[in-house]
């Protein structure tokens, strides 16, 4: 039998919209956490330096990097798609949250960019929902592009342009993390203001 230590009283008569709350909040924590995972993982001098003529452990360096990538990222994506599926419930129980929700909410590069990471298969072959949507254009990517001209990506792909991380060429994880403490600096303490047991002492 498990127990979660964070659970108050479920018989309460707003004890599962309390749940849904904390559920939210540690969805924010959670994909802060994985985002930095991801930010860390970051080896530009690597990406431009690796070729066939690289060592072996050169390779594997590499490698290993692309397979955390690969996880982290996805990681990162399914936490953030979290955030919104469980933040979107807080607001239908409480309205006054609309614009702090709605900031991060709003945008649904995060979700698709998640789904088409989740049915990658399916866009190999022609075959996704949102296929025409797949290759997205970019701005002012690190790369020999003259001028203003954009470059695309498309969404199994990572651009690394400066301090911006692009899952998919358009879910920018920096930002992304920011966004996420501003609505947790609405978040927490309109817990604590509505369920006050839950402040620090």
């Amino acid at each position: 039998m498990t127990h979660n230590p964070v659970f108050h009283d479920p018989d309460e008569a707003d004890g599962r919209e309390w749940f849904a709350f904390q559920i939210a909040i540690n969805w924010c924590q959670g994909t802060i956490i994985q985002g930095n995972r991801v930010l860390n993982l970051r080896f530009p001098e690597m990406l431009l330096s690796v070729s066939l003529e690289s060592s072996k452990e050169h390779r594997k360096k590499f490698d290993e990097y692309q397979i955390y990538r690969l996880i982290d990222e996805h990681f990162f994506l399914i936490a953030a798609r979290q955030v919104i599926r469980w933040c979107e419930f807080a607001k239908k129980q409480y309205s006054e949250l609309t614009p702090a929700i709605d900031k991060f909410c709003s945008d649904r590069n995060i979700i698709d960019t998640r789904n088409m990471r989740e049915h990658n298969d399916e866009y190999l072959v022609g075959k996704g929902n949102k296929q025409k949507n797949y290759v997205s254009e970019v701005k002012s990517i690190n790369f020999d592009i003259p001028g203003d001209q954009l470059g695309t990506c498309d969404a199994s792909s990572t651009i690394v342009d400066g301090d911006r991380y692009l899952i998919g060429g358009r879910v920018d994880v920096l930002q992304t993390l920011k966004k996420i403490e501003e609505l947790l600096n609405v978040m927490i303490p309109f817990m604590h203001n509505k369920w006050p047991w839950t402040a620090p002492r």
